[in-house]
């Protein structure tokens, strides 16, 4: 998948490509006896691999498909539209596109990323009524939402040399939006790891700087090593 995710999440299929939503609810002043249990039955055309929940009551919810296709309810998982017609490609042919990832912005719930396999991706910023196409043409590697500014973020991809046969050029390339993706400015490249700074340190808006580690040699192709290097330094 082109896109990681920089929280850990579990993945899960739901067969026969049936969701079924509990809904609780009791009355007040009702005992136990009196507490009613309403199940709803939906139907999509292929397994459920991820739901996430937006909006500050999590009424809305965005449901991906293994078939890539997007899903949205506005009523906590009552009735669902395919919200995937609303993705449309910058190509000629206008095609649909294939959903790989969903990712929902802590400091605002009602602004998600939504990651496809090709070369477009997009943002919604009202819970998925519409959507933007961000200002990025290739993959993402990594995206990190800031934790309290919502139209910043993070992002990381691998260069078109990294698919060459000889991987020239290859590397790591660490950029920053401050407004949803419409654009990005190059923060640093052949970057190994990188991070918003902890918001729990208050008073000196530590959380605003950005903390990476890349390598000191700026040429040839970058390496993938899940170990110590002495060329990598931290800014």
């Amino acid at each position: 998948r082109s896109l990681r995710m920089s929280r850990l999440r579990s993945a899960f299929l739901l067969y026969p490509f049936v969701l079924c939503c509990c809904l609780f609810y009791t009355a007040l002043g009702s005992t136990d006896a009196n507490k009613k249990v309403s199940v709803l039955e939906s139907t999509f055309e292929s397994a459920v691999t991820d739901l996430q929940w937006l909006g500050h009551d999590h009424r809305v919810v965005f449901l991906k498909t293994r078939n890539g296709r997007l899903y949205r309810s506005t009523d906590s998982g009552r009735v669902w539209n395919d919200a995937t017609h609303h993705l449309q490609g910058s190509g000629e042919d206008g095609r649909e596109l294939f959903v790989e990832d969903i990712m929902v912005n802590s400091a605002d719930k009602n602004i998600a990323l939504v990651a496809c396999s090709g070369k477009e991706h997009f943002i919604t910023s009202d819970g998925g009524r519409t959507f933007h196409q961000i200002d990025h043409s290739g993959n993402i590697h990594n995206w990190i939402f800031h934790p309290t500014q919502p139209h910043f973020a993070l992002m990381s991809r691998w260069t078109e040399g990294c698919k060459k046969a000889d991987r020239s050029g290859c590397s790591h390339e660490l950029y920053v939006t401050k407004n949803l993706g419409r654009s990005f400015s190059l923060v640093a490249n052949y970057v190994v790891q990188f991070g918003w700074g902890d918001v729990k340190h208050h008073g000196s808006r530590h959380h605003d700087r950005v903390f990476f580690t890349h390598h000191r040699s700026k040429r040839g192709e970058q390496l993938k090593h899940g170990k110590w290097m002495e060329d990598v330094d931290f800014a």
